[in-house]
This record gives structure tokens, sequence and C-alpha cells, in this order.
């Protein structure tokens, strides 16, 4: 009876999380600090409402400029392949509007892949320590709008190589700490010019909070910073090449999970933008609902 509970107590902590959006695959990023189960597959739809009336021009922000909405819907997926490797994937779409510029967006978005692998754990008295590494890549879809502000993403192909550390003790607190470098690919021009090159980016992302059987509580900071390009109206920057831009920000938010019955849950998050460069000034919530298969 014992290793029963112990086994479905896993497997809750592995449906937990990721469901709120924006860039990376929207918030916290594509990947979480937990153990894999193997043979374990969980599933993930959820929507997301985000905001924003002002933005920033290079790190210049503009006020006033209009309320710009974006409602994201994604479904996002995790298989446990050994005890050690996990596979998950996300797939988003969008309906966005900025009627100030009479812009929309809507159809598919990036798609992200990755594996992840736990690549050393160490357990002391009432914890233990896992090292995380994990490699990914990104596709855009075939009919993206890259020159839209409203787009999430940026259009570009992309590999990610992420290493962290995740910290655990017996009682259910954790810290994770993310790490990831993603190598961009051109955005396509639509035949028009030069196409865009995206530049590389760095994303690291903290966690803190607490997971048990019942419930998952998690508080998280983000920070992106790209390597290169130009700003929004400097020189350099081609007019509709957002894609080139040099994007950075600082973003904060909350999630919270809590399982209905033992394979399904419910999750709510909100974050928001705390300061930005060549980007919009954004607020999200999100809702989203997992089954443990």
């Amino acid at each position: 009876m014992k290793k029963n509970h112990i086994t479905i107590k896993h497997k809750l902590l592995i449906a937990l999380i990721l469901f709120s959006c924006n860039n990376m695959v929207f918030s916290q990023g594509l990947l979480d600090g937990f153990t894999a189960v193997k043979g374990d597959v969980s599933i993930t739809g959820s929507y997301t409402y985000s905001y924003f009336k002002a933005l920033y021009a290079g790190k210049k922000k503009k006020e006033n400029i209009g309320k710009s909405t974006q409602n994201i819907g994604s479904i996002y997926a995790k298989y446990g392949l050994t005890s050690r490797l996990l596979l998950v994937g996300n797939l988003a779409y969008i309906k966005a509007e900025r009627p100030k510029k009479s812009q929309k967006v809507s159809g598919l978005q990036d798609f992200s892949v990755a594996l992840k692998f736990n690549t050393y754990k160490h357990n002391f008295k009432h914890s233990n320590l896992n090292i995380i590494t994990a490699l990914g890549a990104t596709i855009p879809a075939s009919d993206y709008e890259v020159d839209k502000f409203i787009s999430i993403g940026n259009g570009a192909a992309s590999a990610n190589f992420t290493a962290g550390l995740h910290f655990k003790t017996n009682s259910g607190v954790f810290v994770t700490i993310l790490d990831t470098y993603s190598v961009k690919g051109d955005a396509d021009n639509d035949g028009v010019g030069e196409d865009y090159d995206v530049p590389n980016t760095n994303y690291i992302v903290g966690k803190f909070g607490y997971a048990s059987s019942l419930i998952y509580l998690e508080g998280w900071i983000d920070y992106t910073n790209s390597i290169d390009g130009p700003d929004l109206g400097s020189e350099g920057y081609r007019s509709g090449g957002y894609s080139e831009n040099e994007v950075d920000f600082t973003r904060i938010g909350v999630t919270a999970y809590k399982n209905i019955i033992p394979s399904l849950g419910v999750s709510i998050g909100y974050s928001t933008v705390i300061e930005g460069r060549n980007m919009a000034d954004s607020t999200s919530f999100s809702i989203g609902l997992t089954t443990n298969l």
C-alpha cells in the first residue's frame, strides 16, 4: 500500500507544471526541475489572456499606446522515456489584436520540443539535489506572421541548450534554477528583401515553491537577454523587422495547481513584465487543465 501511495504521489508531481504564456513557451519556459517517471504521460491544455497598454522602444517606455490583447491556447505534453529522461513538447495558437495600429494576428505559432535529462542526483538526509541538462528545438509555423508586435516568438527556428539545478526537501519545498542558451536562425521576410537576422538569447528562470501530492504553489522570476540587435526606431532598424531587435526583459509570476481527482488537476497563473527592451509591457492571466495518463 505504501509503495502504491508513493507512485501516485510521484505521478501527480510530474503532471503539475506549465500553462502560462508569452515568449519562450510563455512563462517559466518549457522545462521544470522534477524527475521523470518512466512511462508517465501528462497533457495540459491552457488558455492565457494577455494585454498591454505600454511598450518599450529600446529601454524607453511609451505609455498610453492603446490597449492590445492576446488570446493564446496551448497544448503541452510530456512523456517519461526513462526514470531520468523526459520528452516534452508545446504547441501554441494565438488570436491577437492591436486596434490602434489596425494589427491582427491569428494562427499557430511556435512548436517547441525538448529532451530533459536528470544528469545527477544526490540525496541528503532530508532533501535531494538534481543536476539537469536538456537539448531542445523551436520550430515556427509555416504561416507565422513575424512582423507583428503582438505575435509570440519571432518566427525563427532555434536550438536550445539548458543546464540547471533543482533542490527539493522531503517536506515539499523546492528551488529551481535553469539557464537556457538559444541559437536562432533567420526569420523569413516573405521574399521581400533579406531575411531577418534574429539574435541569439540567454534565458534564466528561478523558481521557489512547494509541491505535494495535493497542491503545487510557485513563485518565479525570469530574465531574457538578446545577444545583439538594433532598438526600435534606431539606426540599423528596418521597419517591420521586429524579429531582429534586441529583446530583453525581466518578468515575475505565480503559479498554483490543485488536483481534482488523482489523474486530473486545474492550474491558474499570473505574470507581469517589470522591465523590458523592445517589447510589450504585458500582463497575463492563465488557466489550465492537466490530465495524467
